[in-house]
């Protein structure tokens, strides 16, 4: 169920920008907060299942404060949509959900184990001393990154056509990321041979 939801999840977030620029033409911007109610409901149903299954197994998780910050961050927005009906705020959800991510990842860097060592650790990687220096930089790069997004997001909300903020958000973002990701892997792979793992 957790897969299903995460991969649901993230088809949802892939496909909003085209959502909001072909729905606008038929639907009020609070409509879409239903959909923001039901992606909420769904990662906190995922979340607590998740909870559930390592507490009957026996390796019991701690609660992750990402999780329950992710959910009150889209509920407070759909609030607000539902307040408004304000196209402008249906089309600043990508700048709150990469300033939400970036959050994330900067916040971990205050703590022993940065966001990247922990996705490490969980897919069972060692984590040597190099290791932890790189992903601890790794995590910082990913923050920045999503603040610059976010900001760039932010423009085509002001100063964009709905079409220009679709693009942007919908293909040219996520072809960034997607090329930003590959090429770590393969710096990654030159900084293993180099440096050690």
């Amino acid at each position: 169920m957790k897969t299903l939801i995460a991969i649901v999840a993230v088809l949802l977030t892939v496909a909003y920008p085209a959502m909001v620029y072909f729905g606008l033409q038929r639907i009020n911007p609070s409509a879409f907060a239903v959909l923001f109610l039901a992606l909420a409901a769904a990662k906190l149903l995922a979340y607590r299942a998740s909870l559930k299954k390592s507490a009957s197994t026996g390796t019991e998780q701690p609660k992750d404060a990402s999780h329950t910050g992710m959910i009150a961050v889209i509920v407070g927005f759909s609030v607000l949509l539902m307040a408004t009906n304000s196209q402008s705020l249906l089309k600043f959800y990508p700048v709150i959900a990469n300033l939400s991510i970036a959050s994330f990842f900067l916040y971990s860097l205050t703590t022993p184990c940065s966001l990247i060592e922990r996705f490490a650790r969980l897919a069972g990687k060692t984590i040597t001393p190099n290791a932890k220096r790189y992903t601890r930089r790794l995590t910082a790069v990913w923050g920045g990154l999503l603040i610059l997004n976010a900001i760039a997001a932010g423009a085509t909300v002001f100063w964009g056509s709905l079409a220009q903020w679709a693009m942007y958000n919908g293909l040219l973002s996520y072809g960034f990321f997607m090329s930003f990701g590959a090429a770590e892997l393969v710096f990654r792979q030159f900084y293993i041979k180099r440096f050690g793992a």
